[in-house]
């Protein structure tokens, strides 16, 4: 199994096996205007390893969704409640 690590620019990703990214390589994509994204993922080849990491890309977006959810009711709960008492007391 391979390295891979990506490099993206808006929706444009590039997909390169760490072992043959040369310096050389990393300087003309920084200039092309491509990032480095934070993850390397290990896969026997390039579409293996964008499958992994759309795969875990989703489950992000699911964990973050569930997270967001969770902090918006907490929030409306948190609101709800005194804005009930206050009504109930005046």
């Amino acid at each position: 199994m391979d390295t891979f690590v990506f490099y993206t620019q808006g929706t444009t990703t590039k997909v390169v096996g760490k072992t043959t990214l040369s310096q050389a390589d990393m300087r003309r994509l920084r200039n092309e205007g491509f990032e480095k994204y934070p993850l390397e993922i290990k896969a026997g080849n390039q579409e293996e390893a964008i499958a992994k990491l759309n795969a875990l890309t989703d489950e992000n977006l699911e964990s973050l969704g569930s997270f967001t959810f969770s902090i918006l009711g907490a929030l409306i709960i948190s609101i709800l409640i005194p804005a009930i008492v206050f009504f109930i007391q005046s």
